[in-house]
């Protein structure tokens, strides 16, 4: 089993989210992950990030999100 890692680096704003949902979908499609569970895996890291994005860098200057899929 190929055992891979992926990584973005992102704006920590709101309007990266799409990216976030976007990218997390690719690399899910690139190995062949069903319908339904590549849905709930993106909708985990969408909302994952959004709950960071809000909560740790409000208003803030920041360095970005970092965001990893690996898959093995």
């Amino acid at each position: 089993m190929r055992h891979e890692r992926y990584r973005i680096r992102l704006k920590a704003s709101l309007a990266s989210l799409v990216d976030v949902r976007r990218f997390v979908s690719r690399v899910a499609g690139l190995h062949s992950i069903p319908g339904p569970a590549r849905d709930d895996v993106v909708l985990a890291a969408y909302e994952g990030c959004a709950n960071v994005i809000e909560h740790a860098y409000r208003d803030e200057d920041n360095e970005g999100l970092c965001v990893e899929v690996e898959v093995s």
